[in-house]
Parts: structure tokens; sequence; C-alpha cells
């Protein structure tokens, strides 16, 4: 399996976390629960993918001026909390292009969810959920002397096709970045470090208020604060007492190890830190942090198929006492902020 694109994968799955986390409105010390997008589920089997059939644009070199290749993720999610069983199946569709002569690549990707349990989360039973749309381009910029470390820029956009980010009246997501990784000996590691601004045409989420709430964004007993009688008077948008994430500070460390040519491990920690708008002058502004957690096992016996198995944690930082720590690495609670899942990736 190939390292050097691992780094691109990596650097979507974390923009794509921060989107989803920040879109939902979570506190980290509230005891709301997690809106469950099965983001996490999509960027976590992303990092499974490290072998591409065209060269790498950071390589060089000759070949066509510019390459294009995609990936499809067959997903299995599943919750380990009994209580609160959990399972979906996921479609990830992602295309690349890559121009080898200037050192770049660039890709799309979307997630589609459909979960086939009645997860007491913010998602209905057997209705489908689209993820955010992410664009990104990447330029492996530079190599240091002597270290042979690759400076990697990264700018990428993120639209609102999901419906938290249309709950939050999000417009885009701008995310510029920095990677640096280093490879040596089957080993591939990494530091990342990105910003990420929201633009929202609101300070706070809000919500169209329906009677039946088939067509609400978000179900009223999860992303709404008050009675749904009294929202239900409302005739226009109603604040919902949630504040948009204005702009947030993600850093994070990626490690690889090639057992062998057709089995790779991967793990990736990252550490999210947000900001909300400030509604008023002298209101401080409001805080949304996270753990982010991935472990991974990639067996690719063929060019066109691979299989992953692997978990992911997606938590806020504090618990509901705002003082003590969540676990990053494992949490088996309630939310599913720990999730399973079991990917075909059909590389084409």
């Amino acid at each position: 399996m190939k390292h050097g694109f691992l780094h691109l994968l990596l650097s979507s799955v974390l923009v794509l976390s921060t989107s989803s986390a920040h879109a939902a409105g979570e506190k980290e010390d509230s005891k709301e629960d997690k809106p469950k997008s099965e983001t996490s589920s999509f960027s976590d089997s992303s990092l499974s993918l490290k072998k591409e059939k065209q060269p790498e644009a950071a390589a060089g070199g000759g070949g066509s001026p510019v390459n294009f290749s995609a990936i499809l993720i067959l997903g299995n999610n599943f919750g380990f909390n009994q209580d609160n069983p959990l399972y979906s199946l996921s479609f990830t569709p992602q295309i690349f292009m890559r121009i080898p002569s200037l050192k770049i690549q660039s890709f799309v990707t979307t997630n589609v969810s459909l979960e086939l349990t009645n997860n007491d989360q913010t998602t209905k039973y057997r209705e489908l959920w689209l993820s955010d749309t992410l664009f990104r381009v990447d330029w492996n910029a530079w190599k240091i002397p002597g270290v042979d470390i690759n400076m990697v820029l990264n700018n990428g956009f993120s639209f609102p096709t999901s419906k938290p980010s249309r709950f939050q009246n999000r417009l885009f997501a701008w995310t510029p970045g920095l990677t640096l990784n280093r490879q040596l000996y089957g080993f591939f590691v990494a530091y990342t470090f990105s910003f990420s601004k929201n633009v929202n045409t609101t300070t706070t989420a809000t919500n169209n208020p329906d009677e039946n709430e088939e067509n609400a964004l978000l179900p009223a007993d999860r992303a709404l604060t008050g009675p749904v009688a009294a929202r239900r008077l409302e005739p226009e948008l109603l604040n919902t007492g949630f504040g948009n994430v204005n702009y947030s500070f993600n850093n994070g460390f990626v490690f690889s190890y090639t057992v062998l040519d057709e089995l790779q491990i991967s793990s990736v920690f990252r550490v999210i830190n947000g900001f909300t708008y400030r509604v008023a002058e002298g209101v401080p502004l409001g805080r949304r942090d996270f753990f982010v957690f991935n472990f991974d096992v990639t067996y690719q016996p063929w060019d066109l198929l691979a299989f992953s198995v692997g978990w992911s944690t997606f938590v806020p930082q504090l618990q509901p006492d705002a003082q003590s720590y969540y676990n990053p690495f494992w949490v088996s609670h309630y939310d599913n902020f720990t999730t399973g899942y079991f990917n075909l990736n059909f590389m084409l």
C-alpha cells in the first residue's frame, strides 16, 4: 500500500468531522445527545484507503498530465451500547484529480447513510441522511532537506448539503491547513493543523416549525429547546438557543504501519477547539471542543477491492459536569460516541 495518499484522506476526515459536530451545535458540557448524521462513520472509513491506481501527485514524474480516479465505500456501521442499538449502512463516493507535474491533488466527496435501527438519536428510522459536500486541494509544496519531511499545504471548502448545516443556516466553510509527514521503513507519521471558518447567515441555529414535524430539519425534542407547543406558535424561523460555531482550530496526529504489502494498520488522534459567534457585547464565546480517534485495519488483496474494519470515537472533551474529561479513545456511552465499522472499498 502507498502511504503518500494518506494525508489527503486524513485531511478530509478532519474537515468533515469538524463540520458535522459544529453543525449539530453540541455543547461539551451538555447532556444533549449527539446528533447522529453518520459523519463519523463516513470519515473514519476514508482512512483505510491508501492504495491508488494512478501515479501520486507528490511523486512528480511523467505520465498523463492529469489523472482521475475514484473510490466507492460501502459501509456497515454499528454502535456498542446494548441499551441504545445502532446499525446503519453508508455509501461514500470520492472522486480524485491529480496533476503530477505540479504535485497537486484534489478531490470531492460526500456521504449518504441509512439507519436500520430505531436508535435514540436525531436521525429517524430508515431515513436517508446526506453529509456535507467537501472539496479539497492539496499541494506538496516542499520537502525539508536532511530529514525528508514533506510539507503539504491544504485548502478545503465544505458546502451545506447536510441537515445539521442547514439547521445552522450555513453558507459554506473554508478550511486551510498544513500537513507534515514522514515515511520510513513501512511507517508513516503525520502532524496536521487546520483552521476552519464557517460562514453563516445567523449567529444561532434556527428551524422552520412544521405542525407534523415531518419537514423539520431536526426533530424538535433533540434539536430545539422549549416546549413543542410553544414552538408551533411561531410562524417564522425560531431561534433555538444553540450558538453557531464561528471558527475552530484542529490539531491531529496520524500513524500507520504496513505489515504486509496488502495489510495496513492505522490510527488517528485529533483535538478540535471551536468558538461560537459572539451574540452580545461582553458575553463570552461559547465553546465546542471534541476528541476524535480512529483505529483501522485494512486488507487489500486486489487492486480494485479492499476490506476495512475498525472503530471511531467522536466525543465532547468534557463530561456533563464540565470538569471531567471523556476517554478520547473509547466511550461505551448511551449516545454511541464510539462506533465500529466494516467497509468494502472499491477503487476505480
